[in-house]
């Protein structure tokens, strides 16, 4: 690959993902496309709707747009590294489904906490291969917005589905 070219790419990808030009660069591959596609549409719909989310919750000034440092796409995952703990509570319990006795799902239907680690929380949507990492903060601070999430649900009345079984629940089911 030509130096001008590779250093166009690397400054595209930078764009995107707010990658330093080193990490950019270092990440290219000759023939493969700067930001690598998601294995399947699953993952893409994944995505699409996590992004969604990420947009629906940002109501916070943050230095980084809408409050994620940077993104690292990966064909079977993506990792959102997320700005400070107030946005990483927000998101994270904007994006876990609950349900209304009404007949309302909030979050994303069917998500599901699949790890939690020292890089941070995984999420997928149950009998799905998706798949999508929030780090950048420390693991307490997400365990804090999860137990935070559920007492809300409790005290309100809701049940929390993301902590059901690993298939979708019968309230989610209906609300799709």
């Amino acid at each position: 690959m030509r130096r001008d070219q590779l250093s166009r790419l690397a400054t595209r990808r930078q764009l995107y993902t707010n990658e330093s030009y080193q990490q950019a660069k270092s990440l290219l591959r000759p023939g493969r496309p700067p930001i690598p596609p998601a294995d399947c549409a699953d993952q893409r719909i994944f995505e699409a709707t996590l992004f969604h989310e990420v947009l629906d919750s940002y109501t916070d000034f943050s230095a980084y747009p809408f409050g994620i440092r940077r993104v690292r796409p990966q064909p079977d995952t993506i990792d959102l590294v997320i700005e400070g703990e107030q946005r990483a509570a927000r998101l994270l319990s904007r994006v876990l489904p609950s349900y209304e006795p009404d007949g309302e799902v909030h979050g994303i239907p069917g998500l599901r906490v699949r790890q939690r680690d020292h890089r941070g929380v995984e999420v997928h949507i149950a009998g799905q291969r998706t798949s999508a990492w929030l780090t950048g903060q420390p693991l307490k601070v997400f365990k804090r917005a999860e137990t935070e999430s559920l007492e809300r649900a409790v005290d309100t009345g809701w049940k929390a589905l993301w902590r059901g079984p690993e298939q979708w629940s019968a309230e989610e089911l209906a609300f799709e």
